[in-house]
């Protein structure tokens, strides 16, 4: 019985559960986006960041979402093609900007650096050296609880930090670059609504839009 009772309320919180997503295919971005969006544009099914100040290394941040979003996993696959000033160069997620803080989950190629870091304060929370050249695909991905995060590179486990109990929008980060790409987006929890970006292709009818569009995504 205990099994069978088990088994009924994992079905509810799956059930329960939705997915905010934006494969960015679309030719302007989701209204749902807000932040810097002058800094963004969507191009060739992905979106393009652009932060790239002559002196200074500026991030420039868009978020979805609002302060009812908790415990979710957020995913994005990011390639930093371009530097500017090769100094600060990132792209990554932004989450749990409540209440003055933020954290940055970004990979940092002219440190070979895959970096957790407190926008503000710009701490260095956690890391983890890798090869990274430009121009390559990288998978990040955040798993957030009521009090913690989980953080991964291409599948791997960099590490988790104990957050204050916190909720809010979920952002894409660029700094220093000048040209950073993202693409396949996605928040899933028990607090997200179902929603696809103007960036998904729904299938029609025989299902001829969603494989014309994962047959193009995959021969990059």
């Amino acid at each position: 019985m205990r099994a069978i009772v088990c088994t009924v309320l994992s079905l509810v919180v799956s059930a329960s559960a939705g997915t905010w997503r934006d494969d960015f295919a679309a030719e302007r971005m989701s209204p749902e986006w807000t932040g810097d969006i002058a800094a963004f544009r969507q191009t060739e099914g992905e979106l393009v960041g652009v932060s790239a100040h002559p002196v200074l290394t500026v991030p420039a941040i868009i978020e979805v979402g609002s302060d009812r979003w908790r415990e979710f996993t957020a995913s994005v696959r990011v390639n930093v093609v371009k530097p500017n000033l090769a100094i600060c160069s990132k792209g990554g997620i932004v989450v749990a900007r409540t209440k003055g803080s933020a954290v940055v989950f970004a990979i940092h190629p002219p440190s070979k650096r895959v970096e957790v870091f407190e926008l503000y304060s710009r701490e260095l929370l956690l890391m983890r050296q890798s090869d990274l050249p430009y121009d390559r695909w990288h998978t990040l991905r955040i798993d957030m609880n009521a009090t913690s995060a989980t953080f991964y590179f291409d599948g791997s486990r960099v590490g988790s930090l104990q957050l204050r109990p916190s909720s809010g929008p979920v952002g894409l980060c660029v700094e220093d670059t000048m040209d950073t790409r993202f693409d396949e987006f996605s928040v899933r929890g028990s607090t997200v609504p179902d929603y696809n970006g103007f960036g998904t292709v729904d299938a029609g009818p025989d299902g001829k839009a969603a494989a014309m569009w994962g047959d193009l995504k995959a021969r990059r």
